[in-house]
């Protein structure tokens, strides 16, 4: 289902969990020279639907990543939220279009918002067809951050902190109450933003990862993905499948 945050203080510190059922999609991270990014394969079938202008390379989708330029961005799901119409039109701008500028470094947090005054931001059917939304996080190496929800526009987040989960956050479901926390990740979004609200300035990237495996979920629909971004370190942490014992570091200052 996922989890994202950032972190704003002596250091930029951005991080994401990708939460996925088994078997619920064909991903695959991808550690690159410049880039460190979460993808997912589209059938063949979603493939030939689309546009050119919006069809991904090699046909995989870009949901979460980082680029060597700091641009960092995610996808998540935003559930039960059907504002906006999944389409295929020839000029289309899509979540992942947008998320694929980002972390390629051809727009920044300012550049993006000037864009987004402009162009409405479309969902795109997922690898089954089935309908689904989704929302995004965007933070650039100035500290800027820019919240994306298709149907509801963006924020521009002023705050030091921020956090997003499986609910609108610009528009909250009707029916976010106590016995839809689970399925909303309220649990997830108040544990992230507690810890954030009591961090210090001197949050690091060991912090970020910290808070990711306090949120991180086991089980069918288990953290499949987790990554940290650290602006001072120009590095990337990174683990599957939940294992926080297990991190690996990516230095782009050194490739």
């Amino acid at each position: 289902m996922c989890t994202g945050f950032t972190r704003k203080g002596k250091d930029i510190i951005t991080g994401f969990n990708f939460d996925m059922n088994i078997g619920g999609m064909d991903y695959c991270p991808v550690i690159e020279k410049d880039r460190v990014y979460l993808g997912m394969r589209l059938s063949p079938e979603i493939l030939a639907m689309m546009p050119p202008a919006v069809r991904p390379k090699n046909g995989i989708r870009l949901i979460q990543g980082v680029s060597a330029g700091g641009h960092v961005a995610g996808q998540l799901m935003n559930l039960n939220f059907h504002k906006v119409p999944e389409v295929f039109e020839p000029d289309m701008l899509t979540n992942d279009l947008v998320t694929d500028m980002f972390v390629t470094d051809r727009y920044s947090c300012k550049q993006l918002t000037e864009l987004l005054e402009k162009r409405q931001v479309y969902n795109i059917p997922g690898n089954t067809g089935t309908p689904v939304a989704l929302h995004s996080l965007f933070t650039d190496p100035e500290g800027n951050t820019v919240f994306v929800e298709p149907g509801n526009g963006y924020a521009a987040i002023r705050e030091r902190y921020f956090t997003v989960t499986n609910f609108s956050i610009l528009e909250p479901p009707l029916d976010l109450n106590e016995d839809q926390f689970g399925f909303y990740g309220v649990d997830r979004y108040r544990k992230s933003l507690s810890i954030l609200k009591n961090s210090t300035d001197d949050f690091s990237a060991a912090d970020g990862l910290k808070l990711l495996n306090e949120v991180k979920q086991t089980g069918e629909w288990g953290t499949r993905f987790s990554f940290v971004y650290s602006k001072n370190e120009d590095a990337v942490y990174y683990c599957t499948e939940g294992d926080f014992d297990h991190v690996q570091v990516h230095h782009f200052s050194e490739q």
